[in-house]
């Protein structure tokens, strides 16, 4: 070979050595583009125990779409959520952080203070538009889990016993899911999505119900299949988009159910490991191998997880760890890395509260009676080594101290005030209301209960609500003369009690259980609340008061009383101290409708009318389908003259409510004043059908029969009879009346009795000092000495204020 020709050769040989690593570049970085992560979706089933899920070895194949995601992800074989409820779950899967730091301990009295950071706020500011869709009210947007996210759709449709809109089905999630990822496909984006079915009371839609059967168990895993269905299509649904290759999901839920287990039915008493050990599912997009962790982790991780996959940097104070770093260099989280858990709700009894953790495989709670489990050889929890195994149980007990110490906030920026609205929202599904103690303290003395022991007690206050809703009234009162007689002291017995007999049609009996309870503790705030609530609605009005005072001399900040109190002012004739506190119940606690609405009425009384009509506003804000804050707009925007906007909210009011006598009344009245008469007719006839006796009805309805300019509306005999109705219903005391009565016998001819009646009028307006009333009357007087039927001359006929 010659010299030129070996060059050629050896050049031929590295062009193509480069060729080929262009090429291998090339596919290198194609592969790197293909995978990276431009959309996260966490998809959080509300009470979901990891055991009823096939790939975590569920005995039938209900999930196939989940099990499909477990094929080519990551399954975590013991993930622990934090706390066997949704809010303060939640709170920590979206901060990285524990409940002791993040603040929210309980679903009710609490929300997620502004001081967190959430996923949803890292990921916004790192380009992604951010969404969530909420399935059921205890992660409405006022819990505070709405941080960072642009759309926070919680407009729940479905009703559970007549105690308030609470949840919606995992099929209009998904629906309102797809729509959200159809708008957004060409962008980056974080959506959470949260499924509420699996909660009690376990109502599968067909055919999953007929598929499991109907016991308790079989129901729970119904709920289960039915929401990986809707799972299924959102996963279709991103690869159908293209958005499949770039996604990150995750499947999680925020705690699950004991079904049983200790003698809990269902969950937020006992953090043993059916309420607390939860699926935990990441697939990485270019990721196809299935792989599984063992090692213990938690709700915790979820959000620095996400930030490294992304290469973001976590906010300082969060306590999770990057799972991602342990399963791409083929290692396992640290052995032994402790996991908190908590439940307070014992609490609420005056018994200890229950603080775990697990580490190593073991189970610690701290409580009145301590308890240690070996986790792999009792995975039931049913042999307590507290004895067999004292020093393991200290060393895991000071764990806890120190987990507890490193990050336990003061202050309570996450507390915050519940109204009785959302009370009975929250026990319709199951929860306990009233405020937690929020309770650190390792207190092991027989003064406070220990939960092993009350768990019968708090399955049958958990159902007092339920029976009360259902009207099982004998049933619930049997459950709750059993709790008292076993712990007197605990006051919501007292209240359901006081409940149960305002709903019977006893209030002496309510108020005398309102009373037992302050026997009990004279210095609850809330009984003082109940019972002046019980003596105003029987016009004790004085004693209502002073109880309501007691009530905020022992909590300041109690926003309800204040609404109340309002409410007693307004009936004392106090006007200014009803706008004080209808005012300082709105600063208290925002969003308070009906606060607005009666501070709008105390407004106008006052003429202050623009006032009124801003707080009308707010009120509607809050609650666009209010029907009397519709009618009362109206009267307030009719009283400045805004007609046709007053004639607008009469509209929606009676488009609302067509059973609505006093909207249509004053539809019919700004109708006539804006020369709409024969539609106005119509309106005060059907108020008529309503409440055929409402005398300022059968009065306006006589006046446009008397008196309307167009001589084919005049029907004298009928404005007769009704205006005969009216004058005799008011006692023919009322000189509006005896006017439109006096038009009625002048319309038909009547004029001696026209005459009669219009003098009557004529001397009660005089004499009640309306002026303007009786010159009006007068010129009608004189048209009837002349033998002149009075009609309305112009395009408007204006109804009786």
């Amino acid at each position: 070979m010659t010299r030129r020709a070996f060059a050629k050769f050896h050049l031929a040989i590295g062009v193509g050595i480069f060729v080929v690593a262009a090429v291998c570049v090339a596919l290198w970085w194609s592969r790197q583009g293909q995978h990276t992560i431009r959309h996260v979706v966490l998809i959080s089933i509300d009470t979901c125990r990891a055991d009823y899920l096939s790939c975590y070895g569920y005995d039938r194949q209900i999930t196939p779409n989940i099990d499909a995601v477990a094929g080519e992800g990551v399954l975590f074989e013991n993930a622990l959520a934090p706390v066997p409820m949704t809010l303060p779950s939640h709170s920590t899967m979206l901060t990285g952080t524990n409940p002791h730091y993040h603040g929210a301990h309980d679903n009710s009295e609490y929300r997620l203070g502004e001081f967190n950071v959430t996923l949803a706020e890292i990921l916004k500011e790192n380009g992604f538009a951010t969404g969530a869709v909420i399935g059921a009210t205890v992660l409405a947007e006022k819990s505070g889990l709405n941080q960072g996210f642009e759309t926070y759709d919680d407009d729940f449709q479905k009703t559970i016993n007549n105690s308030g809109v609470v949840d919606r089905p995992a099929e209009e999630v998904t629906r309102q899911g797809l729509k959200w990822l159809q708008e957004r496909q060409d962008e980056q984006f974080f959506l959470l999505l949260h499924y509420f079915d699996p909660h009690f009371r376990y109502t599968p839609p067909e055919p999953f119900r007929s598929k499991f059967g109907d016991d308790f168990n079989s129901r729970y895993a119904g709920e289960i299949a039915y929401t990986d269905k809707c799972i299924g299509s959102i996963i279709r649904h991103l690869k159908n988009l293209g958005a499949w290759d770039h996604t990150l999901l995750i499947i999680t839920a925020d705690h699950g159910e004991m079904l049983g287990e200790h003698g809990e039915t269902t969950h937020t008493w006992f953090i043993y490991q059916g309420a607390i050990k939860v699926p935990l599912i990441v697939r990485v997009p270019g990721q196809h191998e299935p792989r599984i962790v063992s090692d213990y982790v938690g709700l915790i991780d979820v959000v620095p997880t996400v930030c490294g996959l992304l290469d973001l940097e976590p906010p300082p104070q969060v306590r999770g760890v990057d799972l991602s770093e342990h399963w791409e260099d083929d290692s396992q989280p640290p052995v032994g890395r402790p996991i908190y858990c908590e439940c307070l709700t014992p609490t609420k009894y005056g018994a200890n509260s229950l603080l775990g953790i697990v580490a190593d495989g073991w189970k610690y709670i701290q409580t009145t009676r301590p308890e240690l489990y070996n986790l792999t050889a009792d995975p039931t929890e049913s042999i307590n080594l507290v004895s067999a195994e004292p020093h393991r149980a200290q060393d895991l007990q000071e764990l806890l101290r120190q987990m507890l110490d490193e990050q336990l906030r003061s202050g309570n920026e996450s507390r915050a005030g519940m109204s009785e609205t959302d009370r009975r929202k929250l026990e319709s599904i199951g929860y306990v209301g009233g405020a937690v103690v929020e309770d650190f303290d390792f207190d092991q003395s027989e003064q406070r209960h220990d939960p092993k022991d009350l768990i019968d007690f708090h399955n049958s206050n958990s159902q007092v609500p339920e029976l009360i809703a259902n009207k099982y009234y004998a049933e619930a009162s049997q459950l709750c003369r059993q709790m008292m007689a076993q712990l007197p002291e605990f006051l919501s017995t007292y209240f359901h009690m006081a409940e149960i007999a305002k709903k019977t049609g006893d209030p002496a009996t309510a108020i005398a259980h309102c009373r037992e309870a302050l026997g009990q503790d004279p210095e609850s705030a809330k009984a003082h609340k109940l019972l002046g609530d019980l003596l105003l609605q029987e016009d004790d009005l004085d004693e209502a008061i002073s109880h309501f005072n007691e009530a905020l001399r022992l909590r300041p900040d109690f926003a309800e009383v204040h609404y109340y109190l309002g409410n007693a002012m307004a009936r004392k004739n106090r006007p200014d101290e009803a706008i004080a506190h209808f005012s300082e119940a709105i600063r208290l606690q925002p969003g308070m409708i009906y606060a607005h609405f009666n501070l709008g009425n105390e407004l106008f009384r006052q003429g202050r009318v623009d006032d009124a009509i801003a707080q009308y506003k707010e009120a509607l804000q809050l609650k666009p389908d209010d029907v009397n804050t519709h009618v009362n707009l109206g009267a307030a925007l009719r009283s400045t003259g805004r007609m046709d906007e007053a004639i607008q909210q009469y509209r929606r009011a009676v488009d609302l409510d067509p059973q609505h006598a006093t909207a249509h009344h004053n539809l019919g009245r700004a109708l006539m004043a804006t020369g709409q008469i024969e539609v106005a007719a119509n309106h005060l006839r059907t108020v008529l059908k309503l409440r055929p006796n409402l005398a300022g009805a059968l009065n306006d309805l006589a006046r446009i029969l008397a008196s309307a300019p167009d001589s084919g509306l005049r029907e004298p005999e009928e404005a007769i009879r009704l205006a005969e109705f009216a004058a005799k219903a008011t006692g023919n005391k009322d000189p509006h009346m005896l006017d439109t009565l006096a038009a009625a016998y002048a319309s038909a001819g009547r004029f001696e009795e026209a005459t009669t009646t219009a003098q009557q009028a004529l001397d009660l307006a005089s004499g009640h000092g309306a002026e303007g009333l009786a010159d009006q009357i007068r010129g009608r007087l004189d048209l009837y000495r002349k033998n002149r039927p009075y009609v309305v001359p112009h395009s408007a006929v204006e109804g009786n204020p």
